[in-house]
């Protein structure tokens, strides 16, 4: 039971680091406070392009992790 619950904090944590550009978006998103649409379209075109590769790796990153945390 206590590598059941080792395993799943390990990949809980691994989930969060993942999500970190995700994160990043939604405080710069919550702190800039965009109004019109085109402020809206630039920040997302701007995650789009800044962290959406980052986040594809950290994804394929968590996979791999997730697989080998699971099939010890």
């Amino acid at each position: 039971m206590k590598d059941l619950w080792q395993r799943l904090v390990a990949s809980i944590v691994c989930i969060g680091i993942a999500g970190i550009p995700t994160w990043l978006f939604l405080a710069a998103k919550a702190m800039t406070n965009p109004e019109g649409f085109w402020q809206k379209i630039v920040l997302g075109g701007l995650f789009v392009y800044l962290g959406g590769g980052l986040q594809l790796i950290l994804l394929i990153v968590l996979c791999i992790f997730l697989y080998f945390i699971w099939n010890e």
